[in-house]
């Protein structure tokens, strides 16, 4: 998780004033923060860039960055990448070290964009966030991998663009308005906001598999890099085939963040995804098929909340592994930060609300010496847990197989126990109406927003049309081709705003939306995944001898609404206090009387949007810390002074 930044100025102006260095090393001061082990700053015509490591891997103690290449290209990156025989093979006679052992990714990266031009990412596999520099075009370059999974921000001006892999130096040093993004805001409290968007109106996220350029001239020039591509299909003749496939394909994602010298750390909740990724992990380091030696997993459990409590799955993995891991008990843990802590949040983030877990989680990364946490997240989207026939009812539709749907609508009545035309009608001929339809079909639906948000601010940002399914930006015709599109979508909004990254130092890895991974799932058919009887079919089948059988069996998901209940009940006189000057209210964002009912139903477990209930609580922080942070704030107790380089 290196941090990385830039300052570029326009209309050719060089980078050699007393403001330009002073603005670069005070970002560079920013970032240490996330990047403990060491850094410099290089600069160039007009841009100066700064770099401070978080080694993770072997070949990460060799780098130098920023990476000045021989054509004069200057590179910074946080990157991990996973296709690295690939590159070699394809750019090794364009890298300035020529060994694939001490080669770097950043190496790899330059010699990519020797090769392939600015849409060089496209062959790039892994995580990434890149700053590049063409002195020839004079043009910058800024890109992030196709999930987000590491950050990269930006600000405008007219007079230059200031880029940080953090969100607080652009909050913090540059003068830079904090006027509040309702639409962020919005976002936040239904789906997920929309990928690009900050809670600061001033201030924008690079969006996922996109290239920004940035001309000298001021243009911003954004373009998709990387899609799903409609038309592409894998088909095999057999199920063992695709199972085959998915297998290599999942110990190849697994195994990519296992490249580090350091332990891991894994999460475990007990449930299908998190599981698979442990018992793939396991597997992969006691075959020798990695470099990282050892993991540890990390469970979160609910003693006191029997139905919320997932130690049985947990213990079944621990037991059919023969390890010992490490379980954080919910009720020995806050679930909100104590009063008198200083928080440097700069977001709306979810994580301060299982603060407790995330805080020992943190303490634990330190004391092993892990830097890699790899969790389970994306799963449920991309694997098919929903048990819902619609995709495949509704593909018959649209293809026009009148008696194939009613085979099959015949089938899933008597699977389901629900009414022939019920199906026909929303399963099969709702999803694929037009979405200006679709209000008006959903109107049940629409209506569920929570009773504590401010009416006028409902209907000012539409809150209610953002619950309805997010449209298509790839051009799938099928409907079950659009529902996949979609949930790989979703994901990217849940991972992209970098939670943990804000608040912690690590490196946040999620193997199960590894790019080939999610292509290979994106072409293959829809049946793969659902059955009559089973979901996530494909999943259950390829991992039946991997998997303990209790979890690869699991029909259920775990429920923390009791677990939920339960810390609320311990902290409601906590959330009284929080809310007695509420910040979400003064900004007319909520009411304070449908809150604090909600509060109290909540603690008994009757609150049936639980979930939106703590989602206002993080906004109520963030607000809290954004009015008491200073204007500017003073980053320079970093006792390190930067290495300067000229380029």
């Amino acid at each position: 998780m290196s941090a990385i930044g830039a300052i570029f100025n326009f209309h050719k102006r060089p980078f050699d004033s007393e403001e330009d260095l002073r603005d670069l090393t005070a970002l560079w001061q920013a970032l240490h923060k996330w990047g403990p082990d060491g850094g410099r700053i290089v600069t160039a015509d007009s841009l100066g860039l700064c770099y401070q490591a978080f080694n993770t891997t072997r070949e990460s103690r060799f780098e130098q960055q920023p990476l000045v290449g021989r054509d004069g290209c200057l590179l910074v990156a946080d990157v991990r990448i996973d296709n690295r025989p690939e590159l070699f093979a394809a750019t090794h006679d364009l890298l300035s070290n020529t060994s694939s052992d001490r080669a770097t990714d950043a190496d790899y990266l330059l010699g990519a964009y020797r090769r392939w031009g600015a849409e060089f990412p496209f062959h790039v596999v892994g995580e990434y966030a890149i700053i590049l520099y063409d002195p020839r075009a004079r043009k910058l370059l800024l890109y992030r991998d196709h999930v987000g999974a590491r950050p990269l921000y930006y600000h405008q001006n007219k007079d230059r663009l200031i880029v940080s892999s953090q969100l607080a130096p652009l909050v913090d040093l540059f003068g830079i308005s904090r006027d509040i993004n309702e639409e962020y805001v919005a976002g936040c409290m239904s789906r997920t906001p929309r990928v690009g968007l900050t809670p600061y109106k001033h201030i924008h996220a690079v969006v996922p598999a996109h290239l920004l350029v940035a001309t000298e001239s001021g243009d911003l020039i954004e373009q998709r890099y990387w899609q799903l591509e409609p038309g592409k299909q894998v088909r095999f003749n057999s199920d063992e085939e695709y199972e085959e496939a998915f297998c290599y394909h999942l110990r190849n994602a697994v195994q990519s963040p296992l490249r580090t010298d350091r332990p891991v750390m894994i999460e475990l909740s007990g449930g299908l995804d998190s599981s698979t990724v442990t018992c793939v992990a396991e597997e992969s380091i006691r075959k020798k098929q990695t470099q990282a030696t050892r993991f540890l997993s990390v469970s979160g459990v609910f003693d006191e909340s029997p139905t919320s409590d997932e130690s049985k799955f947990i213990d079944c993995v621990e037991d059919h592994l023969g390890i010992a891991g490490i379980h954080v008990r919910d009720e020995d843990s806050r679930l909100l930060p104590p009063a008198d802590a200083v928080l440097d949040a700069v977001t709306p983030n979810p994580v301060l609300c299982s603060y407790g877990f995330h805080s020992a989680l943190g303490r634990l990364m330190r004391e092993t010496g892990a830097r890699v946490l790899l969790t389970g997240v994306g799963g449920d989207q991309v694997l098919g847990s929903s048990y819902d026939p619609y995709p495949l009812l509704a593909d018959l539709l649209v293809l026009r197989k009148p008696l194939a749907l009613h085979r099959e609508l015949r089938l899933w009545s008597q699977t389901l126990d629900k009414s022939y035309l019920s199906l026909l009608w929303h399963k099969t001929m709702v999803p694929v109406l037009p979405r200006a339809f679709q209000p008006w079909c959903r109107q049940n639906t629409l209506k569920k927003v929570p009773s504590w948000f401010n009416p006028n601010f409902v209907a000012r940002t539409k809150m209610r049309e953002r619950k309805l399914p997010a449209p298509d930006p790839f051009g799938f015709r099928l409907p079950s081709e659009v529902d996949r599109s979609i949930s790989y979508l979703s994901v990217v909004g849940s991972i992209s705003p970098c939670h943990r990254r804000e608040l912690s130092c690590l490196d946040s890895s999620h193997p199960l939306m590894h790019r080939p991974l999610i292509e290979f799932l994106q072409a293959i058919p829809f049946d793969q995944f659902l059955r009559p009887g089973e979901n996530r079919s494909l999943m259950r089948r390829a991992l039946r001898d991997l998997l303990p059988e209790k979890i690869g069996r699991r029909k259920t998901k775990g429920d923390p609404s009791e677990g939920v209940a339960r810390a609320i009940a311990r902290e409601a006189s906590t959330m009284r206090s929080l809310f007695a000057d509420s910040r979400v209210c003064a900004y007319g964002f909520m009411d304070p009387a449908p809150l604090f009912a909600a509060i109290d139903r909540a603690k008994n477990g009757l609150e049936p949007h639980a979930g939106a209930l703590l989602l206002t609580i993080s906004m109520e922080f963030w607000l809290r810390a954004l009015e008491r942070r200073p204007a500017t704030k003073d980053y320079a107790a970093v006792d390190e002074r930067p290495e300067f380089a000229v380029a």
